[in-house]
């Protein structure tokens, strides 16, 4: 797609300093995080999807909260942006931030964050699909720091074709990492049988 044309647009002699834009010959969001890493020599390091809005304050208090003793991974609170999405979109979006709510864990809010130590215990990015679940794989919950700044902002899939995208990505992701990935099926029953009592259209 067009995301290094839109960047590079960004750079010029009155843009953004201290910046670069890098591009691969093929696909690979696991391959463009190695490549950045390769260049990097700074820490604290954010991974970020493109599809999220992340704040300068948030970034800057994350990279706070990584400097407290015992904390190797950080990421922002959260939330759903369902401006434009169909009606099933919605619903769909509405009912998995009640299975699965944004605010627990370091997966799923298409950022995270780490120290120096935190990238050690990473050892670099396989190939994977889910990294962001893959990287929550490495950290006990006492070393994540869920920060309260301003939330990243996560676009809900805007279509049912898109949410079905997303679903196949995640269920992919999950394959990968096999028995190190944990099972939610018996959770998500019982979620979705407690949304049925608030709204069965949801569930």
């Amino acid at each position: 797609d067009d995301t290094a044309s839109v960047a590079r647009r960004h750079l010029g002699p009155h843009g953004l300093r201290h910046h670069r834009v890098l591009e691969l010959p093929q696909a690979s969001k696991p391959a463009a995080l190695r490549l950045a890493d390769a260049v990097l020599g700074v820490f604290p390091r954010l991974y970020v999807d493109a599809d999220v809005q992340l704040s300068l304050r948030a970034a800057l208090d994350v990279a706070s909260a990584l400097a407290r003793p015992g904390v190797l991974a950080a990421r922002p609170v959260a939330i759903m942006d369902t401006h434009g999405a169909a009606p099933l979109a919605r619903r769909y979006a509405r009912a998995r931030a009640r299975i699965e709510p944004l605010n627990t864990a370091l997966w799923g809010a298409g950022v995270y964050a780490v120290s120096a130590a935190g990238h050690a215990r990473l050892g670099g990015h396989p190939d994977v699909t889910a990294d962001d679940l893959w990287a929550t794989l490495q950290f006990a919950p006492h070393e994540v720091a869920i920060v309260t700044t301003d939330p990243v902002v996560v676009r809900a899939p805007r279509s049912l074709g898109g949410v079905l995208a997303v679903a196949r990505r995640s269920q992919r992701g999950r394959r990968e990492l096999g028995a190190d990935a944990p099972s939610t099926a018996l959770s998500t029953a019982r979620a979705v049988a407690r949304t049925a009592g608030r709204g069965p259209l949801d569930a």
